[in-house]
C-alpha cells in the first residue's frame, strides 16, 4: 500500500441492536471526548450518530462514526 500524507482517523461504532439514539449519541460523544484528549494535533472532529441500512432500507439508531483530522 502506498504511503499516505492524510492524517485522518475514522472510528466506526456499533452498539447492540435496539440501542436508542440518545444512548448511542451519549456513548459516542463520550468516546470522542476521550479520544480527543489522547490524540495530539487534532484540528477538526466530525461526529455522526445513527444512519441508514442500505440492505433493509431502514434506519439504524445503534451506529455512529467519529472522524478526527
Amino acid at each position: 500500500m502506498p504511503a499516505s500524507s492524510s492524517n485522518i482517523i475514522s472510528i466506526d461504532f456499533e452498539l447492540p441492536k435496539g440501542t436508542t439514539l440518545d444512548v448511542t449519541e451519549s456513548t459516542i460523544l463520550s468516546m470522542e471526548a476521550m479520544a480527543s484528549e489522547a490524540l495530539k494535533g487534532v484540528k477538526y472532529t466530525m461526529v455522526s450518530v445513527g444512519g441508514t441500512n442500505m440492505m433493509s432500507s431502514g434506519s439504524e439508531t445503534n451506529t455512529g462514526r467519529v472522524v478526527f483530522s
